[in-house]
């Protein structure tokens, strides 16, 4: 299994300087998708000196053939498990995700309600949202060929 470079997991620590450093903020990236999609997001945040952890999900950056032998319990899995590390180095996690790993995000909030102070279900609205946009044009395009 060779993991394509730009699907590396990102972690930063936080700025032991700041406040925002005892805040972790755990991002989960989507279905198909890599930690180099929500690496912009997190530099962002890693740059305000909260410490971020992007995990890549099992079977994600490699093949399709590595994908399809995980299942969502294998990603869940990695979640939990990035989750439990930022949660051993800072005071305060909050869990957000894209698509499908705004779901990931949301089953850990809801397993671990005391240990999860907040989560950003909306990146998984956005997308859906987003979704739907494409879908929608691309009836319309399906309409105009018809059409001819």
């Amino acid at each position: 299994m060779s993991v394509h470079p730009l699907a590396e997991p990102f972690v930063a620590d936080g700025d032991a300087t700041s406040p925002r450093g005892r805040v972790g903020i755990l991002l989960s990236h989507g279905f198909t998708g890599s930690p180099a999609s929500m690496k912009p997001w997190a530099e962002h945040l890693a740059a305000q000196g909260y410490a971020v952890s992007v995990p890549r999900l099992p079977g994600h950056g490699t093949t399709w053939q590595d994908m399809n032998k995980t299942t969502w319990a294998d990603w869940y899995g990695e979640v939990e498990r990035a989750f439990e590390a930022l949660a051993n180095q800072v005071d305060t996690v909050v869990v957000c995700g894209l698509s499908m790993g705004g779901g990931l995000a949301l089953r850990l909030a809801a397993d671990h309600p005391d240990r999860v102070a907040g989560s950003a279900p909306e990146l998984q609205r956005q997308a859906e949202a987003r979704a739907r946009e494409i879908n929608a044009a691309y009836d319309r395009i399906q309409a105009l060929r018809k059409r001819r």
